[in-house]
């Protein structure tokens, strides 16, 4: 499994729409396997940008392969979730204290990056 660079902050390329795209395409592939052209109807976007987002997928490490020109998730859907990179949320500081209260491992990787922010 290839993993994006190991970097500082999140991924630039991911805006919103870009993130709510790939939302959709993994959800959507989930359910059933679709064609092409049902997909880049789906993510109201080129040839191309499936393309691209394809292969952001797989960069991530989930898994999409096409067989008899239909596209089939081959990740589990929960796992693949806990991949699908999110957008910045742009939050306040006290946002991202409230949040980082709690035991989950989400809760500790915030309060992780919130006390290397804040020494």
């Amino acid at each position: 499994m290839r993993l994006p660079p190991n970097r500082l902050g999140p991924d630039p390329r991911i805006s919103s729409r870009r993130a709510a795209r790939l939302y959709r395409l993994v959800t959507t592939l989930a359910e059933s396997t679709r064609s092409r052209s049902r997909l880049i109807r789906l993510g109201r976007a080129g040839t191309r940008t499936l393309y691209r987002d394809l292969a952001l997928l797989i960069e991530y490490g989930i898994d999409v392969r096409v067989s008899r020109g239909r596209y089939e998730l081959l990740t589990p859907l929960q796992a693949a979730l806990g991949r699908l990179p999110f957008p910045p949320p742009e939050l306040s500081f006290g946002d991202v204290l409230e949040l980082s209260k709690g035991r989950g491992p989400a809760q500790s990787k915030l309060r992780a990056q919130l006390e290397s922010l804040t020494g």
